[in-house]
């Protein structure tokens, strides 16, 4: 009886390794990526957005944003590798949709991490800062769910709520939201609402 134990808690690990190793890689060559102005206040401070690329060898990374043309490519050395996206690129609209998606490519697997910060220009004043670990397109699925944070302060509605920005690796892509909570615009909590992208 101990043999069969051993033999079936063998298989039970073996099982739990091959499912950790089917899990998605952050690794990749392209990636989407959009963000959110990070300001408190809409009228002062700079919203800045780093890209902070990460390669294991020599690779070149090329960034674009259709909408406003912006195109650079970088040679990214063994390390960290850090790139400005341009302000114009940042989505500073309430519910609507745009082409403000970054599109990034690269010729060998990176790892990418996105850091939007912005000091409001009294330097002793509150700042706001993000991050996010960017997926590859390879590693992207189809049901998500947002964690965003209580209010805790007392600006104007329009700086103060939680934001969300959803990006679209191909024209005509179908999303559908459903709400656990208020928003604005203000869409019924728990009626699922669609939206196309492009």
């Amino acid at each position: 009886m101990k043999k069969l134990y051993c033999f079936v808690f063998s298989v039970v690990v073996l099982c739990l390794v091959f499912s950790a190793t089917a899990l998605a890689s952050t690794k990749g060559t392209e990636f989407w990526y959009a963000h959110v102005d990070a300001t408190l206040y809409q009228t002062t401070g700079e919203t800045r957005c780093y890209l902070y690329i990460y390669s294991e060898h020599p690779t070149t990374v090329q960034a674009y944003a259709p909408t406003t043309n912006w195109d650079t490519t970088v040679s990214a050395l063994p390390g960290l590798t850090t790139l400005i996206l341009p302000r114009d690129a940042i989505n500073t609209g309430w519910f609507v949709t745009h082409g403000y998606g970054v599109h990034i490519t690269a010729d060998d697997s990176v790892s990418i991490v996105a850091h939007i910060g912005n000091r409001l220009i009294d330097q002793n004043g509150p700042s706001n800062k993000e991050a996010a670990l960017l997926l590859p397109v390879s590693a992207l699925g189809y049901e998500y769910y947002v964690a965003s944070s209580r209010v805790i302060h007392d600006f104007t509605a329009y700086s103060s709520t939680s934001k969300l920005i959803i990006v679209a690796t191909e024209d005509n892509t179908e999303v559908e939201i459903t709400p656990s909570d208020t928003t604005v615009p203000e869409y019924p909590v728990g009626v699922p609402f669609t939206i196309t992208l492009n």
